[in-house]
């Protein structure tokens, strides 16, 4: 590939392009770490508290399940001792009880199952992330390198040709 000349009056160009270049590394870097933390925010919420949210809640549920069977017995046991004709609200509280049992089964088994998803979509929606992460730490400074290499060449080819500039 054959190298073309630029005609470059001033080197405040590539000092303006250079800056430009610095700020854009720098919204890069942060917009990658707002992802990163947005990530670690969603993923912390959902495998740590949900999880343990649902554990608690699933011991107690099933606690107040074994409380109302045992109550249901001993209502039905009762009957005949106490005088009641029926156990049907201790019957109403056992179901009840278990079907908020069952529900917090449901949602432990939902949480689990979201952060297996969580954790396979974050491999793959990060990967495009860490590459431009990987990127920016090697072509930046190599970018900035040149430039600075330019810099330093037009500051000696115009101090060198132009009369009156010497230092």
């Amino acid at each position: 590939m054959a190298r073309k000349n630029a005609h470059i009056d001033s080197p405040e160009v590539i000092r303006r392009f250079r800056v430009q270049l610095v700020r854009f590394g720098e919204r890069c870097r942060s917009a990658l770490e707002e992802t990163y933390s947005d990530v670690r925010m969603v993923r912390g919420w959902l495998q740590r508290e949900m999880h343990a949210h649902w554990k608690r809640q699933l011991q107690r549920r099933q606690e107040a399940m074994e409380k109302a069977r045992r109550e249901y017995a001993e209502a039905r046991q009762g009957n005949r001792y106490m005088g009641k004709t029926s156990a049907v609200d201790e019957k109403k509280a056992l179901d009840r009880a278990i079907r908020l049992k069952e529900d917090a089964e449901l949602k432990l088994r939902a949480v689990k199952k979201w952060s297996l998803l969580l954790e396979q979509e974050i491999g793959k929606r990060l990967q495009p992330c860490r590459s431009l992460d990987a990127r920016l730490d090697t072509l930046i400074p190599q970018a900035l390198a040149r430039l600075d290499g330019m810099l330093d060449s037009l500051d000696a080819y115009f101090h060198r040709t132009l009369p009156g500039l010497e230092g």
